[in-house]
């Protein structure tokens, strides 16, 4: 039987890592999930990848293997002066937790492809077929730009007031330091996934049973990420 795509369902060219490979440093890289895939959906997205890898290993709260893959990502800016300049063009100072530190805005059309593939892989790795609508994504942890610079609301609060008090059940995963999930079944049909990311990051993926069109979504706010704060 040939194997198809776990997005799109064109014939099997590789296998995909899910989450992608270069979220796992050396030590948290043995017996990790993958899923079939087409070029599309692998390695057409690995700069979306890096870039979203780049982000999370350095945001606030995140753990110490974190801190490890951001060795890897100081690379990825010394070899791509362009990359870091795009990345951290906007950064601001801000107060955190009592503690000064800096928040920047994220390209979240690239963050939410990268999410959206995981759900998709996550999906078919539990269910052994494709999701065959779409996800809509949220993360808990970006903050919006009014509510970091200017202690406004955010306008996610009963979003993520409804999400945060959801019981998800935990899904077996080979490396939790790196990445775990549970999902919820709200509704018939309805499968709800979140993602937790170097024991700091969360992100909700929500099932969709039509396909977004790429040509009309844009996200409603610029949301920021916000840089690490010490060691844990």
């Amino acid at each position: 039987m040939r194997e198809e795509c776990y997005v799109c369902g064109a014939p099997k060219t590789s296998d995909e890592h899910a989450p992608p490979q270069c979220f796992f440093p050396e030590g948290y890289d043995s017996g990790l999930v993958t899923v079939p895939s087409c070029d599309d959906h692998n390695s057409k997205l690995s700069l979306d990848v890096e870039y979203v890898r780049n982000n999370l290993c350095g945001q606030h709260d995140t753990n110490l293997v974190a801190a490890k893959v951001f060795e890897t990502t100081k690379a990825s800016y010394d070899n791509s002066p362009k990359l870091f300049d795009r990345t951290f063009s906007s950064v601001q100072q801000i107060i955190f937790d009592g503690q000064e530190t800096g928040a920047y805005p994220i390209e979240l059309p690239r963050f939410k492809k990268v999410m959206k593939a995981i759900a998709f892989a996550m999906y078919f790795q539990d269910f052994g077929r494709r999701h065959e609508g779409d996800f809509d994504v949220f993360s808990a942890t970006l903050r919006s730009r009014s509510n970091l610079y200017r202690g406004m609301p955010g306008g996610y609060e009963n979003l993520r007031t409804l999400l945060e008090a959801t019981f998800f059940k935990s899904m077996p995963v080979p490396q939790p330091k790196v990445f775990k999930y549970g999902m919820s079944r709200p509704g018939e049909g309805q499968i709800h996934y979140r993602f937790e990311f170097y024991e700091g990051f969360s992100v909700y993926a929500l099932t969709l049973p039509y396909k977004l069109n790429r040509l009309i979504y844009l996200p409603v706010t610029r949301d920021c990420m916000i840089f690490r704060l010490g060691q844990d």
